[in-house]
């Protein structure tokens, strides 16, 4: 599958540049301008849907600041769908398989895993004298305490609290 747009991991999530995204949907709108709209008519969340931060941009004469975006594969999708372009169609393809691919592989590694558990369990049994019987269930020990509560507030500063009282 070739890459239309990078994927990367950002605090565990597969995340994509909105910069990047922007360039190869060939929208005709300044970025800033592109992205701010979209998220206000979308109704995206920060800290769900995406994430911004400021990155400063070296030049030959000084730097500016701009600020990026890092989607996530479901908001890229749908700014992909939205744009109504066949590279928008596209790209949105792109990212239900990428989606499907990390599915996929994460339900490989479990299968792995279970697999190594299962060897593990399988080669060493456990000897017959290593294995306790359960203790027989003793309800003297488990009735409940002679010590009674009451639920008691306090009223400088209204919270509550539990005092025990003895019998």
């Amino acid at each position: 599958m070739n890459a239309l747009v990078s994927i990367t991991q950002q605090e565990g999530q597969q995340v994509v540049d909105a910069r990047e995204l922007h360039s190869y949907l060939e929208v005709e709108t300044r970025f800033a301008d592109w992205i701010r709209r979209r998220i206000r008519e979308y109704g995206f969340v920060e800290g769900v849907d995406f994430t911004s931060f400021l990155k400063i941009e070296k030049r030959e004469t000084g730097g500016t600041t701009r600020k990026e975006y890092a989607l996530t594969l479901t908001c890229a999708k749908e700014l992909s769908m939205v744009e109504g372009n066949k590279k928008g169609k596209a790209a949105r393809l792109y990212f239900i398989e990428c989606e499907r691919r990390a599915k996929a592989g994460d339900l490989l590694r479990r299968v792995e895993q279970l697999e190594a558990m299962v060897r593990l369990l399988t080669e060493k049994p456990l000897h017959p004298a290593a294995i306790q019987p359960a203790p027989e269930f003793d309800p003297a020990r488990y009735q409940a305490s002679p010590a009674r509560q009451r639920l008691r507030r306090d009223e400088r500063t209204g919270r509550y609290w539990v005092e025990n009282l003895e019998l």
